[in-house]
């Protein structure tokens, strides 16, 4: 959660019939629940440099500092069959379902 801003999953958690071309629909009290841990886990609008002048961010590859992170990857190895897009951070990051993303790795 503290990869994006308050803003950006109150946003997400209320288009979720939308979600990036997919229904991810929740009854209403799993959605409420899951905003609020959301929310009250997500990172600080300031030390994530989310501009407050522009809409909120919805994806983490929309972050300055995932850019900043990730600006020497070549625009090739994002579509290569091996990794797909941005989004999938196993691909490249062996240790990213324990939230292990060192470069080392």
């Amino acid at each position: 959660a503290a990869l994006l801003p308050a803003s950006s999953w109150q946003q997400i958690m209320r288009s979720l019939g939308k979600h990036f071309g997919t229904d991810a629909s929740l009854d209403a009290a799993t959605a409420q629940r899951l905003e609020a841990q959301l929310v009250k886990g997500a990172g600080n609008p300031r030390r994530l440099q989310v501009d407050p002048t522009k809409p909120a961010p919805l994806r983490i590859t929309e972050m300055r500092w995932f850019t900043r992170e990730h600006r020497e990857i070549p625009a090739s190895r994002w579509s290569s069959p091996k990794v797909g897009s941005a989004s999938r951070c196993e691909a490249c990051h062996v240790n990213a379902a324990g939230g292990q993303f060192d470069d080392e790795d």
